[in-house]
């Protein structure tokens, strides 16, 4: 049985809202080595929770900090 809604109405069946793409984020927890002596409990780790567009963003990012920082990723963590 279909359901006819008004037009203009903001409810949709579920046929047509098939053609939507959901936009899931990327969300990671990265893990930098700064080559810097600590004297806590960082170890010398810079650590960033973050979440991106796609993989590609996430790479622009590790590699933005290695130039602009010199800092090098150590691990990622997919959360």
């Amino acid at each position: 049985m279909r359901v006819e809604y008004p037009k203009g109405s903001v409810f949709k069946d579920t046929v047509s809202m098939s053609n939507i793409k959901l936009k899931v984020m990327y969300k990671v927890q990265l893990v930098f080595k700064t080559g810097q002596i600590s004297y806590g409990n960082n170890r010398g780790e810079w650590v960033v929770t973050k979440e991106f567009n796609d993989k590609n963003h996430c790479d622009n990012f590790i590699n933005y900090i290695n130039r602009t920082k010199g800092y090098l990723l150590d691990e990622l963590f997919e959360l």
